[in-house]
């Protein structure tokens, strides 16, 4: 069973998208400012919108890209954010959440709309996730058409706060260990994951973060690449076969986009 921040709560109560399976993306409690759901309303497509500034303390925060480049969401002003969370070891959610922001980030290209909106994960493995290793994982998709980002772990630790979740790193017994799967980069057996809430987000031009949803991805296993299709545990083969109620879509960030800034993407 995931752990159900209030903060969480509050969106599973407006959008229903709450699952009972277990996962290392496990909810853990938030010190969000709670107001941030004062103005909230369900999507019509799956999600919440709410309005919510970002603080200079979050926005500032500097990341790097696969390719090593520094950049923050203030150096984002401007565009539309699709904002993921992520980490390459993850063997249960993570290769669908990537394999949906690859498909986002292709169909906002096909529309003309590459320079007006980027589309983003960032991890909560900021140990692990070096820049060496998010190319790894990002050139098994076969393009770069979207970003991946990391940060020192007290940067990511204050980056998603802010968002609802806290990254945590929980060790692995030695009886996990053994049924793991190997590191699909290094071969070598995991000793924790990261524990921490799925979400995927949208930010507005002017930095207000608008949008969210708290459910697994919906992904076609077209998308995952085969070295992740055979890193996933058992359970995230269960996921990608049935992610669940409440599940997002490409559809569902697609329509929450158009409500936010009028853009008609897929």
């Amino acid at each position: 069973m995931r752990k159900i921040s209030g903060f969480i709560l509050a969106g599973l109560l407006l959008t229903a998208c709450a699952s009972t399976e277990a996962s290392d993306h496990s909810h853990h409690t938030s010190t969000i400012d709670e107001s941030n759901f004062s103005q909230a309303t369900p999507a019509p497509d799956g999600g919440t919108f709410l309005s919510s500034k970002i603080p200079n303390s979050v926005a500032q925060i500097e990341l790097q890209d696969s390719a090593g480049n520094v950049f923050t969401l203030k150096d984002l002003q401007g565009q539309i954010i699709v904002l993921a969370n992520f980490y390459t070891s993850c063997s249960h959610v993570c290769p669908m959440t990537s394999a949906n922001m690859k498909q986002i980030a292709q169909e906002i290209e096909l529309a003309g709309l590459s320079k007006k909106i980027t589309v983003l994960e960032v991890s909560v493995d900021g140990e692990r996730d070096s820049v060496e290793r998010l190319n790894a994982y990002q050139e098994l998709f076969g393009e770069k058409s979207w970003k991946m980002a990391r940060a020192k772990q007290s940067d990511l630790e204050k980056f998603w706060r802010f968002f609802g979740v806290i990254p945590d790193a929980e060790p692995l017994t030695i009886a996990e260990q053994k049924i793991e799967p190997k590191d699909w980069l290094t071969g070598e057996v995991n000793t924790y994951r990261m524990v921490d809430a799925p979400v995927v987000n949208i930010i507005s031009p002017d930095l207000k973060w608008r949008w969210l949803n708290t459910g697994f991805p919906d992904a076609s296993k077209d998308y995952v690449p085969s070295m992740l299709m055979n890193y996933l545990s058992e359970h995230g083969l269960d996921t990608l076969q049935n992610p669940g109620e409440g599940a997002w879509t490409l559809k569902s960030v697609f329509s929450a986009i158009n409500s936010i800034a009028g853009y008609e993407i897929g």
